[in-house]
């Protein structure tokens, strides 16, 4: 995928530095009205002897929350796939979310599998290529404006 002239920006986590320090300064630093920061997430749970895999999103925008969405992907998906999906289901919500919030020009994913997020910027054929799709198209569909920039983190 094209950067945007610098616009898509992909940050990958240093394995020894303090994740949770880190984090919290850099978001301490996107708390304006035109950041949106998007928190993605894949799990798996056991519920009475079966295995549940799901992804869930939560938008912040100013500090404040707008948006969380879960889904369920049913008994034969793994974790991989809820981290996929919920990428997928993070820049689906953040170009309708933004469509209706034109001051936003920044948008920050949060994902912790950092095999999914580089995964979703390749489509080729692989499990959880669907999902792999929708995100791409979504990401172009943000960027194409030419005013907004998406860091992936």
């Amino acid at each position: 995928m094209a950067d945007f002239n610098g616009r898509l920006q992909i940050t990958e986590a240093d394995p020894t530095e303090d994740k949770t320090s880190r984090h919290k300064a850099h978001i301490a630093a996107l708390q304006t009205p035109n950041h949106l920061l998007i928190y993605t997430d894949g799990s798996l749970r056991p519920l009475h002897r079966v295995r549940q895999v799901g992804a869930g999103v939560a938008g912040f925008q100013n500090g404040a929350e707008v948006f969380t969405q879960k889904m369920g992907l049913g008994l034969h998906a793994e974790v991989y796939d809820g981290e996929l999906a919920a990428l997928a289901m993070g820049t689906a919500t953040a170009v309708k979310y933004c469509s209706t919030h034109p001051k936003i020009t920044h948008i920050h994913f949060f994902a912790d599998n950092t095999s999914a997020v580089g995964a979703a910027f390749d489509a080729s054929s692989k499990p959880g290529q669907a999902f792999c799709i929708i995100f791409n198209k979504r990401i172009r569909e943000l960027l194409e404006d030419g005013e907004c920039s998406v860091e992936v983190a």
